[in-house]
């Protein structure tokens, strides 16, 4: 009996400017993605088929709500090290396969790591800048590097297929502790609002004790001046 086949499939969406991912290593990407009793039926005949789906996501409202905030704060936290780091866009990255005219079966996490290339959207910046990507899954975080220096892509490796967050760093003085208030005289505006705290509560005590020293000298009779 004559060997089956397997086609592959990267699909970006309606209304994509370009392909947003392509595959660097199609055998090693289906070796990744199908079990092993998945290949024994292609052997004995049957055809399966492998859709990747990369969708960029501009619509933050799109974004599942929980994925959203965990990028959001995963970016801010690595923004203390990687000065002016921010979100660029987010996509959602999925995978499935099927044998024959069977249902779609989806692909969450892959057996070893695939490496995609993905294309950089117009409206982020690509030149003077370095890229990251962010990925959410089962409630957990990861920041990704670029394996690439093609400014118009990010090379990134990966075995989970969720939603990811495009990041990179702005040329504009961003503050390194939060990530995005202005920082007068370089200090983070929560610093300055812990600051002003700290004056005021000081205000009140020392205000609260010359109140009661005067009390006090009311009482015995001083004179006060």
């Amino acid at each position: 009996m004559d060997k089956g086949n397997v086609v592959v499939r990267v699909l970006s969406g309606e209304g994509a400017e370009v392909p947003v991912a392509t595959i660097r290593d199609i055998d090693a990407f289906m070796g990744a993605v199908l079990p092993a009793e998945v290949w024994q039926r292609v052997n004995a005949g049957e055809m399966a088929e492998i859709e990747l789906l990369a969708v960029p996501i501009s619509v933050p409202k799109d974004v599942p709500e929980e994925d959203y905030a965990l990028l959001h704060d995963t970016a801010r936290q690595h923004a203390q090290s990687i000065a002016g780091l921010q979100i660029g866009m987010f996509f959602d990255i999925t995978l499935h396969y099927r044998v024959g005219d069977e249902e779609w079966v989806p692909v969450h996490e892959t057996a070893g790591d695939i490496m995609l290339d993905i294309t950089i959207p117009s409206d982020v910046p690509r030149d003077d800048t370095t890229h990251y990507m962010l990925h959410a899954h089962g409630g957990e975080t990861a920041l990704l590097h670029d394996l690439h220096e093609d400014a118009d892509i990010i090379a990134i490796e990966t075995n989970l297929f969720s939603t990811y967050a495009l990041a990179f760093t702005a040329q504009d003085d961003v503050c390194p502790l939060c990530g995005f208030c202005p920082h007068p005289l370089g200090i983070c505006i929560f610093i300055w609002l812990l600051i002003i705290a700290a004056i005021v509560v000081v205000i009140i005590i020392v205000y609260k004790n010359c109140s009661e020293i005067h009390g006090l000298a009311l009482i015995i009779g001083y004179p006060i001046v």
